[in-house]
C-alpha cells in the first residue's frame, strides 16, 4: 500500500489488527542499537514507550505518513512508529487518528514541506526556526523524561552488580579473543576438532566456532 499526499509519498511496513479490531499502519525502525540514538537533547519521549528515546526525524516520519494515508482516504486508526534494537521490539511513537491528532500532523508536514521547499527551490537548507518549531511541536506533546531518581540501598547493590558484571563480561570477551586463535591452531595442526580433557570436552565447528562442555565425573 503506497500514499501520496503532493509531494509526500508513504509506505507503512506493515497494516496491523488491534484487540479491538482497528486497523494501524506500523513503520519500524532498526538502528544498530537502542542506546546509539541520537543524545538526550535531541530526543522526543513517548509517555508508554519506557523512556526510549526516539529521534525527531522518526517522530515526524510518523506524523507525515498520518497526513498522507488519510489524505488519500486510507483509514486507519492509528499510526505506529517502533523501533528494533535487534533482540527486542519497543514501541516507540503511536499518533491517534483523532482530529487534533490529524491538526498536529497537518502542522507537522506544513513545517516538512516549507523545509524541502528551500532545499529543492532556493538550494539552500532550511531555516533552523523552522526546524525549532517542527521540533517544539513535537516535544509540546510528549512529556519529558522522567527524572534522575536517587537509588535506594537495594538499587545501589542492582548497579554495583550489573557494573561488576559488565567489567566481567570486557575481561571475558578480551581472554576469549586471545585464546581462541591459539585453540583453533591447536585443533588445526592435530587435524581435530575436539579436545577431551578431564573436566571439559571443547569442540569446533565449521566456521571455527568453540563450544565447550563440562564433563561429569565418572
Amino acid at each position: 500500500m503506497r500514499a501520496r499526499a503532493g509531494w509526500l509519498a508513504v509506505t507503512p511496513d506493515a497494516l496491523g489488527i488491534e484487540p479491538d479490531g482497528r486497523r494501524v499502519a506500523i513503520e519500524t525502525k532498526a538502528p544498530r542499537t537502542l542506546d546509539a540514538w541520537p543524545d538526550e537533547d535531541a530526543t522526543v519521549r513517548d509517555p508508554d514507550a519506557e523512556g526510549v528515546p526516539v529521534p525527531p526525524q522518526y517522530a515526524v516520519q510518523a506524523a507525515c505518513q498520518m497526513y498522507a494515508l488519510h489524505a488519500v482516504g486510507v483509514t486507519v486508526a492509528a499510526v505506529v512508529l517502533v523501533a528494533s534494537s535487534g533482540w527486542a521490539w519497543r514501541r516507540a511513537v503511536r499518533i491517534e487518528a483523532t482530529p487534533a491528532g490529524l491538526r498536529w500532523a497537518t502542522r507537522i508536514v506544513a513545517h516538512v514541506g516549507a523545509a524541502r521547499r528551500r532545499i529543492l527551490l532556493e538550494r539552500r537548507e532550511p531555516d533552523a526556526d523552522a526546524s525549532a518549531a517542527c521540533l517544539a511541536e513535537l516535544r509540546s506533546r510528549l512529556p519529558p523524561r522522567p527524572a534522575t531518581i536517587d537509588g535506594t540501598d537495594e538499587d545501589a547493590a542492582l548497579v554495583a552488580a550489573f557494573a561488576e558484571a559488565r567489567a566481567q563480561e570486557a575481561e571475558a570477551a578480551a581472554a576469549i579473543a586471545d585464546l581462541r586463535p591459539r585453540i583453533l591452531a591447536r585443533l588445526t595442526g592435530a587435524g581435530a576438532n575436539a579436545i577431551l580433557t578431564p573436566s571439559h570436552r571443547l569442540t569446533a565447528d565449521k566456521r571455527g566456532a568453540l563450544k565447550v562442555q563440562n564433563r561429569s565425573p565418572e
